[in-house]
């Protein structure tokens, strides 16, 4: 399977969730072959990573570096004094590769340096589609109010926007087309952009 099919099933799988805090959804594929997968619980305690991990344990398989987890929110790096943050419990596997679709910024503020630090290969699909559909996929099933979450926040998560039109619009030379300053300056901003960053 291709990352874009893996996406696919996993924003079908989501739909299998009655999580009124954000639907989350992640896999383990092994040799482009999914072998669990999980949304996050109906009671939007657990975790779809936490809930995958725990799937695939029961299940006898052996988490290693051949394993990538998949995830369509980036793993949290804290949760609350009872509830170990994602990244610890993936950290603990063995586990050593992760793909995922859109950012956190307020519980994922640690996890990419302690991914690195622990050696796991860790990076968002550069794919703008399936980012934008795992935002809208979050927010669209965020229907209790934010500050009263087991993990409160202060907004939904944001899609992520090019430029606004007055700046595309300095852009354009006579002709009507895009000069090739602009352009590189375009490229430039997507290679520096959170939401396209390679981690």
């Amino acid at each position: 399977m291709t990352d874009q099919e893996i996406f696919d099933y996993l924003f079908k799988r989501a739909k299998t969730s009655k999580d009124q805090e954000g639907v989350v959804a992640a896999c383990l594929v092994k040799n482009g072959q999914i072998l669990v997968s999980s949304p996050s619980a109906d009671d939007s305690i657990r975790h779809a990573e936490d809930l995958v991990i725990e799937k695939a344990k029961k299940q006898g398989i052996i988490l290693d570096e051949n394993i990538i987890l998949y995830t369509t929110l980036e793993p949290c790096s804290v949760r609350n004094k009872d509830i170990s943050g994602c990244v610890s419990i993936i950290v603990t596997t063995g586990i050593k590769n992760i793909i995922y679709a859109t950012n956190d910024p307020e519980y994922s503020q640690d996890t990419k340096q302690r991914f690195l630090t622990a050696g796991v290969n860790y990076q968002q699909i550069q794919n703008k589609e399936i980012i934008d559909r795992a935002v809208k996929l979050f927010n669209s099933t965020s229907k209790t109010p934010l500050t009263a979450w087991q993990l409160p926040r202060q907004k939904k998560l944001e899609i992520f926007k090019l430029r606004p039109l007055p700046e595309i619009k300095k852009g354009l030379n006579a002709t009507g087309k895009y000069n090739q300053k602009f352009i590189n300056s375009v490229i430039k901003g997507l290679k520096e952009s959170k939401a396209y960053n390679r981690h």
